[in-house]
Formats: structure tokens, C-alpha cells, sequence
């Protein structure tokens, strides 16, 4: 049983109760009203398909400036927040484990919410959730519309005017299925991640490609073979345009799957984005494993000089991708080379394990400014103190520290 991966993820982002608020601070206020009306859009999970959680138009924070940033208003639900907000169409958008998804205006003010499912089981750890994934704004017919997971397996578009229902598709059999992960759109088409709610049961993780305008499933793919339960796919999908690829992580196998046919748990894959046949693949060696190596982050698309320095993103140098595990590494790949492994690996944590919410591991998704890569991790040792928490930035090109934040108090 792996309930323990779902207790780690969820603790982290939200396990916090009732009434959890989601808080913006004003971080426009000084920015110039070209800039302005960049920043203020961010209109899906980490920013983009190639999920770097970088917004190159904004102004950055300076220190003085984080000084005087101030909450400008709060809003509440019946639940936690595990998913991020999204910014888009002049509104805040976002998912509660109360079962909603919520309209707010960008002044503070609830616009309008919609129910889409919850999960209850008993036995699990967290037993029940709502809309953990982030939505997705596009358009379709000039119409904007969000789509996202719902809190009962469903995948669901609505119209981000009035948040009425347009479509809705059932990815899997609730309480098993829950959509953890959130939708990647390219070129009419969506992305998303299949995967247990909290391995209670393990059921048959997959990938899932649905048509936009009609929410039709046009192609699926499963982690491990019929009648194999595991490999859940807990993070959101990462799509290469250029490649016509999609990359994803999974977490790890239930039972010993001897039908003879390839499983990709705790892998990293590689797909085609017609129609989600496998490319590439590369999983955690048994040898090299710690006691939990899932993955349970994103991918994030980056790029790196494999003869030293950074790499800033115009096309030349290494094309990469990394991810973070729960054994407390974060691993980099060549793109076009997955099954070779690691160009290298850096450790975030000291510790991996099945606690990430205990410091152990990490399942945080990295950030990709251009030129560095910014990862969370669990317990860390910097400067000879031993932290609970720490951030760290790391070469592209090496995985080298380039240096280290203790973001929790140091262990005594």
C-alpha cells in the first residue's frame, strides 16, 4: 500500500482544515500598466506547458520591496487549497477540497463557484478531498472557459463567466481515481495525469489525452499492464511542443507485475503527444533506490551548457528536464536521451522517505528563471545547521549548489 505518498503530498500543500484562506498580496502596485497587464495573467498550473513557474515580464520582488508587501484581501472555503490559483480574464481562479471551484475578482470579491465532486474513504489518509487540481483558462468559439479536475474523477470544462457546466468526462472509478494532477491544453488538446487518491485502493495510473472542444478521451495511456495496479502519475503533465512530447513522472508499483510486458514505475517517460505511445523511459535502480522513490512533482523543461555555465533558454546548448523524488534527489535529463539516465542528480534533501511533510524527500515542483533552478527540498545540512526545510538553487549545467536556504527551523 502506498497511502503514505498521498499523506505526504497532501500535507504538504493543504491538509490545514476548514477555512483555509487563499491570500493576494499587492505585487502590482508599482508596476507599469504595459507590465501590469502581463503579470497579472497566469492563466495555467506553473505558468506554461513547460511548467518552469517563471513569469519573465514580471517585476522582480527586491528585498526592499518584499518588505512592504501587504495583504490586500483573503478569501475562504469550507476546505483546504492544494491547488495553485490562476490569474486570467480579469478573475482568481480556484479549487477547494470543499468540492468547489471558486470565481473571485481581483478585487476581492466572490463571483461565483460551482460544485465538482468530492472523495470520501475511511481508511485513507487524508479520507476526503475536493478539487485539488489548478485549472486551466482557454477558449473555445472566443469563449473562455476552465477546465480542471473535480474532486470525483472527472476532468470538467466550465465557462469562466458564470462557472456553468459545459462538459464533463470521468477519467477513472471514484473513490480509486482522483485527478491529483491538473490539465496541460496544447493545440486543442488536453493533458492529464491518472493516479489513486491515496493508494487505498492502488489502482491503474495512466495518462489521458481528451479533445477540448467535446471532452472526448482520443488516446490513454496506462503505466503498468492490465491487471497491474500502481504508477500513478501525481504530477501535471509537461508538454515539448517543438517535440511533439509529453514527459511525465510516476510513483511507485503496487504488486509484482509478471505478464511480461514494461511497467514505468518510479520512472520518468517520454510520449508521443499524437497518441501517447511510449518514446522514452528511465526508473529509480532497485540498487539505488531509498525506502520511497516516488515522483510525485512535475517535470520541468529547461536548458543547460553541457560544457560549463548557464544556459538561458534561446535555443542553444543542452535541452533538458528535471524532476524531483521522494528519495531526496533531484534528477536532469538530456530530452532526447531519457533512458540513459541522469546527466546528473543533486540532493535536495539528506533524507528520502515516505513522510515529505516530515522533511523527508521532496515532491516539490522546480522553477526555471533562465538561467537557474530552484528547488524545495526536505532536511538539509547547511552551514553546519540542520534544517527541516531548505530552497535551493542549482546549476542547469552541473547540479551544482549554487546556494542553499534553511526555510525551516533548524533541527535541534
Amino acid at each position: 500500500m502506498k497511502m503514505r505518498q498521498s499523506y505526504g503530498k497532501t500535507r504538504r500543500l493543504a491538509l490545514a482544515g476548514l477555512a483555509l484562506g487563499m491570500m493576494v498580496f499587492n505585487l502590482m502596485a508599482q508596476n507599469t500598466p504595459a507590465r501590469a497587464a502581463t503579470v497579472t495573467t497566469w492563466p495555467t498550473f506553473l505558468g506554461g506547458t513547460q511548467h518552469t513557474g517563471y513569469n519573465g515580464y514580471a517585476r522582480p520582488i527586491s528585498q526592499s520591496r518584499a518588505a512592504r508587501l501587504a495583504v490586500q484581501w483573503t478569501a475562504h472555503a469550507g476546505g483546504g487549497v492544494s491547488g495553485q490559483p490562476i490569474v486570467a480574464n480579469g478573475a482568481v481562479y480556484w479549487g477547494s477540497w470543499d468540492g468547489y471551484l471558486n470565481a473571485t475578482s481581483l478585487s476581492g470579491k466572490p463571483l461565483w463557484r460551482v460544485f465538482l465532486g468530492t472523495t470520501y474513504v475511511k481508511r485513507c489518509i487524508p479520507p476526503e478531498a475536493g478539487v485539488a487540481s489548478t485549472p486551466t483558462l482557454t477558449y473555445l468559439n472566443g469563449q473562455a472557459v476552465l477546465v480542471m479536475g473535480g474532486g470525483d474523477a472527472t476532468l470538467y470544462a466550465v465557462n469562466a463567466a458564470n462557472g456553468h457546466i459545459i462538459w464533463r468526462t470521468r477519467l477513472g472509478t471514484s473513490p480509486a481515481t482522483f485527478l491529483w494532477s491538473s490539465p496541460t491544453i496544447v493545440n486543442g488538446a488536453i493533458y492529464i495525469g491518472l493516479s489513486s487518491f491515496g493508494d487505498c485502493p492502488l489502482m491503474q495510473g495512466g495518462l489521458a489525452k481528451l479533445d477540448l472542444a467535446s471532452g472526448t478521451i482520443t488516446a490513454l495511456f496506462h503505466t503498468v499492464p492490465d491487471g497491474c495496479t500502481g504508477a500513478s502519475i501525481w504530477g501535471t503533465p509537461t508538454v515539448d511542443v517543438g517535440r511533439n512530447i509529453v514527459y511525465a513522472a510516476t510513483g511507485n508499483i503496487d504488486d509484482p507485475c509478471n505478464t511480461g510486458d514494461p511497467t514505468y514505475g518510479d520512472a520518468v517517460i517520454a510520449l508521443d503527444a499524437s497518441n501517447l505511445s511510449p518514446l522514452d523511459s528511465w526508473s529509480v535502480p532497485a540498487d539505488e533506490s531509498g525506502k520511497d522513490e516516488d515522483f510525485g512533482a512535475t517535470i520541468t523543461l529547461f536548458t543547460a551548457n553541457p560544457n560549463g555555465g548557464y544556459g538561458y533558454g534561446y535555443g542553444y546548448g543542452m535541452d533538458m528536464l528535471g524532476v524531483a523524488s521522494k528519495d531526496g534527489y533531484f534528477y536532469a535529463f538530456d530530452r532526447d536521451a531519457i533512458g540513459n539516465g541522469p546527466v546528473w542528480q543533486a540532493r535536495v534533501s539528506n533524507v528520502g522517505g515516505d513522510c515529505t511533510y516530515c522533511g523527508e524527500g521532496s515532491i516539490s515542483d522546480a522553477a526555471w528563471d533562465g538561467a537557474r533552478l530552484y528547488i524545495g527540498g526536505g532536511q538539509a545540512t547547511i552551514n553546519g545547521k540542520h534544517c527541516a526545510g531548505n530552497l535551493t538553487a542549482l546549476d542547469p549545467s552541473s547540479g551544482a549548489y549554487l546556494w542553499r536556504l534553511c526555510t525551516a527551523k533548524p533541527i535541534q
